[in-house]
Order: structure tokens, then sequence, then C-alpha cells
């Protein structure tokens, strides 16, 4: 019994060699299409959710970040805890409800600074000493966009680009 699947493993072992070895029709080695296909195959920069779309800078790494977010974490950051911006849209709570839940039942938060970014003025929440930034842009349809940073100030030249290139479905 051995024997015969020892055979068996041969004969595909021989068989994929032979493959391998073999030309395309256009001359090029059949290993070389392989290379092609892995190519085509990278990941994107662009992810997007049932609300939004966002292209990701480069040299960062772009994931579901639950909750609705899509988040995106700066893989090459030198630094301990690495650079992070979450963007989603919030549907069922306002401005208001945000407004007072940072700055009369959350310690340390306070009002920054607000930020515009193409067509989106937003609303801004510090807490410096964790620095973590929440800041809301009202949309027309009642929604709010949310870009939510981490270890980084929502002012950061990182942050416009992203902010430019959501697509809101």
């Amino acid at each position: 019994m051995k024997k015969l699947m020892y055979s068996f493993a041969a004969l595909a072992l021989t068989a994929s060699f032979a493959a391998c070895g073999g030309k395309t029709e256009g001359g090029t080695d059949a290993t070389d299409s392989v290379k092609d296909t892995t190519a085509v195959m990278t990941p994107t920069n662009y992810l997007e959710n049932e609300d939004l779309g966002v292209t990701c800078p480069d040299g960062w790494e772009i994931k579901d970040g639950g909750f609705d977010y899509i988040e995106m974490e700066d893989v090459n950051s030198k630094e301990t805890f690495k650079p992070i911006i979450k963007v989603r849209t919030i549907k069922d709570k306002d401005l208001k409800f945000y407004e007072d839940y940072y700055l009369n039942k959350t310690k340390g938060t306070v009002k920054g600074a607000d930020v515009t970014y193409g067509e989106y003025t937003f609303k801004t929440f510090r807490d410096d000493n964790s620095k973590l930034y929440h800041c809301f842009a009202e949309l027309s349809d009642g929604r709010l966009l949310e870009v939510y940073t981490v270890y980084m100030e929502p002012e950061a030249e990182v942050v416009k680009p992203v902010v430019e290139s959501i697509k809101l479905k």
C-alpha cells in the first residue's frame, strides 16, 4: 500500500515539474505568469463598508476596525504606539449628543478648534492626556461623519488626504 502511495506521489511531483518547466505560447516561462497573477492580487489601500469608502495613506495598513469604523494604522512608525485614523458614519445620534457626552460626561476631554478639510468642517473633542481626538462633521442627510485619530492630532498633514478621499454612500 505504501509503495502505491509513493508511486502516486512521485507521479504527481513529476507532472508538476513538467508543468512548471514548460513554456507558454508567448515564449515565457509558466512561472512568470504566476508572478504576474500574484502582483495583480496585491492588497489595495482602499476599503469600503456599507456607508463609505476611504483610501489609506501609503505605508499605512487599512482594515475593518469594528463598530462600523474603517481603521488605518501607520505600521512604519517608529513610535511605541502607532498613529491610527478611524472613520465612520453615525446614523442614530446627533452632534449635541457627542458634545454633551465628551464635555460633560468624559473626564479630561475638551472642545478643540474646528478643522476643515474640503467640504467637511469638523467639531473636535480632545483628550490630550491619552492622545484621542474625536472629530464630527454634520452631513446633509442627517448623519455624522466621524474621524477619530489616536496618537496624532486631527490637523496632522496625513489626515487631510484621508478625509478628502472619503466617498459616502
